[in-house]
């Protein structure tokens, strides 16, 4: 089925303009020197510029290629970014290290300039673009202008300067860097449907700018702590006291526990239960009570475990609990408590064919006229939830929303 289309050509430029306007109401107070004197310029440029400039904010990367820079409604690619690069938002033919020259480019693109030099390293225009670049990269070329790697290549070097700036505005509108700009087509063609919540003008993610700068910061830290920088450098950058803002506490809360994860897999035990101590992430708890035994600690992990079978955060860990208490009562030769031994419930042994899905075939074979079966997952208790509490979810309290965007409430699943 082809989707509908959108009658504006301009609509991300638009889209862009919204987000300006948004931020101009509700976030003047946040915006930085350099962030209020981009708004200014920018609404004075020329409409194709400015559509040119957007179209490579809400694109991947900052290096771009004037002839992949094709729009009808912009026109002339040059013509457009003139005024960019006069205003130093976007430059051309700046230096390229060598992974970056390979994603700008197509393999017959640098076989025509590089094959001598590929030949001398024992590679032919068969191999693989991939052993292509390990091979050069193993030269430590430094970084050069796209002409000096390819002179015989006609096109020019685009980069884009300003790609931060469209990353904070991106942020406080959405309050996360989870969304895209992409957000606003795929609502308009209606592949995304939101619930529409009244926002006040005083809906917004951040009330001060050291928040929005905390929130890049931790996404920086995850940035790194998924790309295996070493612990010991993750761990200095880290903020070690709490935030305020308990949805910033949050996230450094779950960012400390995956270090703590990760040390206890190392088997860093000491640094593991220092960092799921000042984690606020509701599995913490448990992963502390598993490294206190680990390092046979049973009398703390004993305590811990008791307060955590008073107050269980959740089934998971009330779960949990009930099997690792037992284990340590044995440890501590405390005495066994008495439970009543759950009645063994009824079982029905199936013989099914191995075709097609476990749950639709036993569905099939249980289902009758006059008492169907279906299989629902999730859907069932999700859709009945939703029904029951809907008014409730999507109430317009404060901190809850804060853009046209929302799946639900920011603090939904806390």
């Amino acid at each position: 089925m082809a989707l509908p289309t959108l009658d504006d050509p301009f609509y991300y430029l638009a889209n862009f303009h919204t987000v300006l306007d948004w931020l101009g109401s509700r976030y003047a107070d946040l915006l930085s020197v350099e962030e209020r004197d981009f708004i200014a310029a920018f609404e004075a440029l020329p409409r194709p510029s400015r559509a040119l400039l957007v179209r490579m904010v809400m694109r991947k990367g900052v290096d771009f290629r004037a002839s992949r820079l094709c729009y009808a409604e912009i026109g002339d690619t040059e013509t457009a970014a003139a005024p960019l690069i006069a205003a130093g938002w976007v430059e051309t033919d700046a230096e390229l290290a060598l992974p970056a020259l390979f994603a700008l480019t197509t393999k017959s693109e640098l076989a025509a300039d590089l094959a001598p030099w590929l030949a001398e390293l024992g590679l032919s225009r068969s191999t693989g673009k991939t052993a292509w670049r390990e091979a050069l990269a193993a030269e430590s070329p430094a970084p050069r202008a796209l002409p000096a790697w390819l002179p015989s290549l006609d096109d020019t070097h685009y980069r884009l300067t300003v790609d931060a700036i469209g990353e904070r505005f991106r942020l406080m509108f959405f309050g996360n860097l989870r969304q895209q700009w992409s957000e606003f087509v795929l609502a308009d063609l209606g592949v995304y449907r939101f619930e529409s919540v009244p926002l006040a003008a005083s809906s917004r993610a951040f009330s001060r700018r050291g928040e929005l700068e905390a929130y890049h910061h931790l996404h920086r830290c995850r940035e790194r702590f998924d790309a295996d920088e070493p612990l010991a450098d993750l761990l200095a950058a880290i903020p070690r006291e709490p935030f305020d803002n308990p949805w910033l506490e949050r996230r450094r809360g779950r960012l400390l526990y995956k270090l703590a994860y990760r040390c206890e897999r190392h088997g860093e035990l000491q640094q593991a239960l220092a960092l799921y101590h000042d984690s606020a992430a509701p599995e913490a708890r448990l992963r502390r009570v598993r490294v206190l035994e680990r390092l046979a600690r049973f009398d703390d992990a004993w305590q811990l475990a008791q307060r955590a079978e008073a107050a269980p955060v959740s089934a998971a860990e009330a779960q949990a609990l009930g099997r690792i208490v037992p284990r340590l009562r044995r440890k501590l030769g405390l005495p066994r408590r008495d439970t009543a031994v759950p009645a063994e419930p009824e079982r029905i042994t199936l013989t099914l064919s191995r075709s097609g899905w476990v749950e639709g075939a036993v569905a099939a074979h249980l289902s009758r006229d006059d008492a169907p079966v279906i299989y629902v997952e999730n859907t069932l208790i999700n859709a009945l939830f939703g029904l029951l509490c809907w008014e409730a979810i999507f109430a317009p309290l404060p901190g809850a929303f804060f853009h046209p965007f929302h799946s639900g409430p920011a603090d939904l699943f806390d």
